[in-house]
């Protein structure tokens, strides 16, 4: 062949063979590896479950820490984005954080091995809402156990503890005896409303007959 095409033979070479199989092996080389879904939701919830503020945000960064391997993570205070954007031409990922989180900053993907791509920003969008979706689901819940321990302890302090105190100071055994038994009764009522829960016709008929024995 002559230069010239001989020229253009081998850079065709090089762009259809030797770039895509090198791209291929570093990639096989030194990529990360994609984690486990079931493991990564696991540790999402983790997130949100954890007891104190505090605990919830140092477990936040250990999951961007754990996901994207940064060299660098830090608080970057308050961006104003609503969602992870790639900065700094891949060099970084800043990722606001949900409510009640901090903004992150993470640099130098994988160790400084990889660059973030608009992949790394959408994965963590996803961590973000699901983090959101369940401190949410988190938050009702809590909501719902404190109304509920108002509500019992409301009942407790109108009902069962006026009826104590008042056979405390009944003269006649009698009276003393109608009202423990009503005090038993209301203590029954609020244990069962506890339960929150309705009732079939075969776990209601054990009931009665419970409360007739």
């Amino acid at each position: 062949l002559d230069p010239a095409r001989a020229t253009g033979i081998a850079l065709l070479m090089v762009a259809l063979v030797y770039l895509p199989a090198r791209g291929w092996l570093w990639q096989r080389l030194v990529g990360s590896p994609r984690r486990d879904q079931a493991l990564l939701f696991r540790e999402v919830a983790g997130v949100a479950l954890e007891p104190t503020p505090q605990a919830r945000a140092a477990a936040w960064g250990e999951l961007l820490r754990e996901t994207f391997s940064p060299l660098e993570l830090s608080e970057a205070g308050a961006p104003g984005d609503t969602a992870p954007r790639v900065a700094a031409e891949g060099c970084a990922l800043l990722v606001p954080g949900p409510a009640g989180f901090p903004s992150l900053l993470l640099r130098d993907r994988d160790h400084g091995r990889r660059l973030f791509t608009p992949a790394d920003a959408a994965l963590a969008g996803e961590l973000v809402g699901l983090v959101t979706a369940l401190g949410e689901a988190r938050s009702a819940y809590d909501r719902g156990v404190a109304t509920e321990r108002a509500r019992i302890a409301q009942d407790i302090h109108d009902n069962i503890g006026a009826h104590l105190l008042t056979a405390l100071h009944a003269p006649a055994t009698a009276r003393k005896d109608e009202l423990i038994r009503e005090t038993i009764g209301d203590l029954r009522d609020v244990i069962r409303n506890a339960e929150g829960e309705a009732q079939g016709l075969d776990a209601l008929g054990g009931d009665l007959r419970a409360e007739t024995a």
